[in-house]
């Protein structure tokens, strides 16, 4: 495109100046012909500074219409990847909600229920067996332990400590009956009575003898007879933790209490 321009500029011009020098023949004397071919080539040199701006035009233009291919190109792939992530996830979703469909169907329980609102088909609890003659407890376990956790958490000690006993009494085969003692003893242990409060991690430590929170609860009954006074089974207590829990937070604290005892 550039190429011709340059020729069809460069005839015209040529074309021009053999005409003008054939139209005045024998009039036209040397210098006038020299002046003539000078602006000849003031003008050539002109059309070739004129194309050369031409041909870097077309240069940006080429060159910005690539630029914008990439970047077309480069904002469809990122597209399409976008697409297939959310494909993906559209995939998973779907097998997720067929999966506790599945679960919902076998247990009978409502889809979407909150944690803790679990229904079951025979009147039961959840840990509690559906037999025959089974009686369910009055209170619905997971919402009582949930209850009273959340009462704990924003220190209604007293009112989670009567939830957590509720749990206890009707729940005894609950999951989450080894939780329920130790926040229990932590609430009474909270509320000054520390009586209670070992009554409750030594029941823990009898009936969950391989609990993750048995050091807890045995730095904490240690605490508790601590500030009862009764320094020797605090001190036996503490002397346990850092004998077969060493290295733990609690065997930690265990050994600055007995240099304090």
């Amino acid at each position: 495109m550039g190429k011709q321009r340059t020729f069809t500029v460069t005839a015209v011009f040529t074309t021009a100046a053999i005409c003008l020098v054939l139209t005045l023949g024998g009039c036209v004397g040397s210098r006038q012909f020299d002046d003539l071919s000078y602006k000849l080539d003031q003008i050539e040199a002109s059309n070739k500074r004129t194309q050369q701006k031409v041909e870097h035009l077309d240069s940006l233009i080429t060159s910005s219409n690539e630029a914008d291919i990439r970047l077309r190109n480069d904002i469809r792939v990122t597209v399409d990847e976008m697409n297939r992530q959310v494909a993906s996830l559209l995939e998973s979703y779907d097998q997720l909600m067929q999966m506790l469909h599945e679960v919902s169907s076998k247990q009978g329980s409502r889809l979407f229920s909150s944690p803790g609102s679990q229904t079951y088909p025979s009147g039961g609890d959840a840990g509690f067996s559906t037999t025959p003659g089974f009686s369910p407890p009055p209170i619905n376990c997971d919402t009582a332990f949930d209850d009273s956790f959340i009462l704990m958490r924003q220190h209604e000690w007293a009112k989670a400590v009567e939830g957590y006993q509720e749990f206890l009494r009707y729940c005894p085969n609950h999951e989450k009956v080894e939780s329920a003692l130790y926040w229990s003893g932590e609430s009474y242990y909270s509320l000054e009575k520390y009586k209670e409060a070992i009554g409750q991690f030594e029941q823990l430590t009898k009936q969950f003898q391989g609990s993750n929170l048995l050091s807890a609860a045995l730095y904490k009954m240690a605490r508790s007879h601590q500030e009862l006074g009764q320094k020797d089974k605090a001190r036996t207590i503490y002397q346990r933790l850092t004998r077969e829990f060493e290295g733990t937070l609690e065997a930690l604290q265990a050994k600055k209490r007995l240099e304090d005892l």
